[in-house]
């Protein structure tokens, strides 16, 4: 539930939550493992996984995921403006972390 409530909370664009974009339907939110929850994405969206990018404070996840071509960022202290800014310039061309 915690993880939701983040998504809800994480605004992405005045008005507009991460929630609002990832929208329920397309959460993988459970305990296993992420390259399972990226498998599970991938096949949903049909989107490349060198489009995607994951955050996330577990330097185990962030090397698993890794695996599949996903741009990952380690954050130990959370996901900063600056952080997220590059994830999103990752996935959309713009250049690698």
């Amino acid at each position: 539930a915690w993880a939701r409530e983040c998504l809800r909370k994480f605004v992405v664009a005045p008005g507009i939550s991460m929630m609002d974009v990832v929208t329920e339907d397309r959460c993988e939110i459970y305990k296993g493992s992420k390259k399972a929850h990226f498998a599970a994405l991938q096949k949903k969206t049909s989107i490349p996984y060198c489009r995607m990018c994951f955050f996330d404070d577990d330097p185990y996840n962030i090397r698993d995921v890794a695996t599949l071509g996903v741009h990952c960022f380690h954050t130990p202290h959370g996901v900063t403006a600056q952080i997220f800014a590059r994830g999103v310039k990752a996935c959309t061309g713009g250049g690698d972390a």
